[in-house]
């Protein structure tokens, strides 16, 4: 779930193809939106995981402003100043985790995790969980959509989570990420 491998084979608004990265959302609602967002184009939800990363208070965390950004960086079709922003992040190697803004909700934050790294080895990764998405959330206008239900899927223990900067979901201080993740091929 939070290997990065899905970077080497998909462009995503941050980061160009072939550099394993893995986005993560600063709560499991942002977390939510986004999938939604990226697979209601497709005419279904595949069936979801959903995991956190706890972020210890000694990772650096780089972080983008929104208005440091380009006009209309949170388009449909971001501008290619996005990928290039994301970029060369991984390739400078300096932070583990980048802050970027959400382009559906502007005032939250996602974070990108670069997992070649050496600072990614002490995040602390929460077994998944199956997460069941209510229907309404993937209705699409002009298609039928499944949602299929998964089973839960064993991941990496956590290692001492008492560490991590924040027990909440919510973001405010960095403390914690989340990502769902498909657990079928596409």
């Amino acid at each position: 779930m939070f290997s990065g491998q899905g970077g080497l084979y998909a462009s995503g608004r941050w980061t160009p193809r072939g550099q394993p990265v893995v986005y993560t959302s600063g709560s499991i609602s942002l977390a939510v939106l986004e999938y939604t967002a990226n697979y209601r184009k497709r005419g279904w939800v595949p069936a979801t995981v959903l995991g956190r990363a706890s972020i210890p208070a000694d990772v650096r965390i780089e972080t983008v402003r929104p208005h440091d950004l380009p006009p209309k960086w949170f388009a449909a079709d971001p501008p290619p100043r996005l990928q290039e922003i994301g970029g060369q992040w991984l390739r400078r190697g300096k932070t583990a985790v980048l802050q970027v803004p959400s382009a559906i909700v502007t005032e939250e934050w996602n974070y990108l995790l670069n997992p070649l790294h050496a600072d990614f080895g002490k995040l602390e990764f929460s077994v998944p969980k199956a997460f069941s998405f209510d229907r309404r959330l993937a209705r699409n206008a002009s298609a039928h959509v499944d949602v299929i239900r998964s089973d839960y899927l064993p991941g990496r223990n956590p290692s001492n989570m008492s560490r991590r900067r924040s027990g909440t979901v919510a973001l405010s201080d960095h403390g914690l990420g989340c990502r769902m993740t498909c657990n079928v091929p596409f």
